[in-house]
Parts: C-alpha cells; sequence; structure tokens
C-alpha cells in the first residue's frame, strides 16, 4: 500500500536570533531565523562571509546556543538543553565534517583517546543521525 505521508520534520529552528557582543559592540550574526529542515532532504547553505551560515551550522548542530528563539531537533527542544544533553546529541545525532584543516594538530594531540582519528573521512558536513 503506498502513502502519500508528508515528510516527517527533523530540524524546526523558530525565530533564532545570535547576537555577539564584544566589549560595547553588539554583531547580529542571525535576526529572526525560521528554517524546517526535513527527512531524506538535501540542503545547501549558500551567501557571503559574515552572513551567519556557520553560526546557524554551530546552533543547528549544539555547538553553540541562541540568543533567543528555539531550535528543536526530532520535536524536542533543544534551546536550553544543559551540557549532558547537548553532549549526547552531538555524539549521537550529529556529525560535522570542518571546511579548514587547521585543526590535525589538535586530532593528533587526542589520538590516544580513541574517539578521533586524524584519517577519519567525516570531516566538513553537518549530517543528522537518528532520534534520541
Amino acid at each position: 500500500m503506498i502513502t502519500n505521508a508528508p515528510p516527517k520534520v527533523i530540524f524546526k529552528i523558530q525565530e533564532i536570533t545570535k547576537v555577539y557582543r564584544m566589549g560595547e559592540v553588539e554583531v547580529t550574526a542571525l535576526n529572526s531565523v525560521n528554517l524546517s529542515l526535513y527527512e531524506g532532504e538535501l540542503v545547501v547553505l549558500l551567501g557571503p562571509s559574515g552572513s551567519g551560515k556557520s553560526t546557524l551550522l554551530n546552533i543547528i548542530g549544539g555547538l553553540d546556543i541562541p540568543s533567543s528563539g528555539h531550535v528543536f531537533f526530532h520535536q524536542r527542544d533543544l534551546t536550553h538543553a544543559n551540557y549532558n544533553v547537548l553532549t549526547r546529541f552531538r555524539r549521537e545525532c550529529v556529525g560535522f565534517i570542518f571546511q579548514f584543516y587547521n585543526l590535525t594538530r589538535f586530532v593528533y594531540a587526542i589520538r590516544g583517546t580513541g574517539d578521533i582519528f586524524p584519517n577519519d573521512q567525516r570531516f566538513g558536513v553537518l549530517w543528522m543521525g537518528r532520534e534520541v
């Protein structure tokens, strides 16, 4: 039986704002961003330098928190999640491939932990994994 079920929302971003403060100067990296990412969807973020692409990916991936707004993963609000919840989310649900490889020395330094290997090919893309 074929069903036309709507695609499942994996990430839902609601009114995300991110403001960085440097002394008395405030820089708004994201301003009221709304976004839904669906299961099986391929998304490309394009924009000029400084447009907030990395900031958005860092917030979606649990590496940074928004100044305001909400981040949902499988309908679970991660916006105010504690350190342990975000660590589990990053470990089990997302992965990053970094654009720059200037982390190589750091990777070699912690190679003995068995968690990260310098020849691992999972560098520069955010991928979405299973539900927590």
